[in-house]
């Protein structure tokens, strides 16, 4: 993916934060959404972009505040995802599969098949 990209994904995750209107727990199903294709890494790199990004401008407390330290949880909770998906699938993990799992049997934020 094209440093565009990244770009554009880090806007729409600061974007959904700073508007307040989408929850952070659904930051990374947003994304997927919107790119499919991505390698399901570059989600999470997206909203810790957003979020670094906001907090060295704006935030220092308030609701602000805290929807950004939620976007950092999902961020984080891509990662552990990610890596529960390729030891189970064995293969590289899309955007989209994670929105598949999501909307099949979980939420976002919670590890594939763990109950965490």
């Amino acid at each position: 993916m094209s440093g565009f990209v990244i770009s554009d994904m880090s806007d729409a995750a600061a974007a959904a934060l700073m508007e307040g209107q989408t929850p952070p727990e659904q930051l990374p199903l947003m994304l997927a959404a919107r790119w499919p294709d991505a390698p399901a890494l570059q989600l999470g790199l997206a909203i810790a972009l957003a979020c670094d990004a906001i907090e060295t401008m704006y935030v220092q407390r308030g609701a602000l505040a805290d929807r950004v330290n939620q976007g950092w949880r999902q961020a984080a909770l891509i990662g552990a995802e990610v890596y529960a998906l390729q030891l189970r699938l064995g293969a590289d993990v899309r955007a989209r599969d994670l929105a598949r799992l999501w909307q099949d049997d979980q939420q976002p934020g919670t590890v594939a098949g763990s109950g965490i």
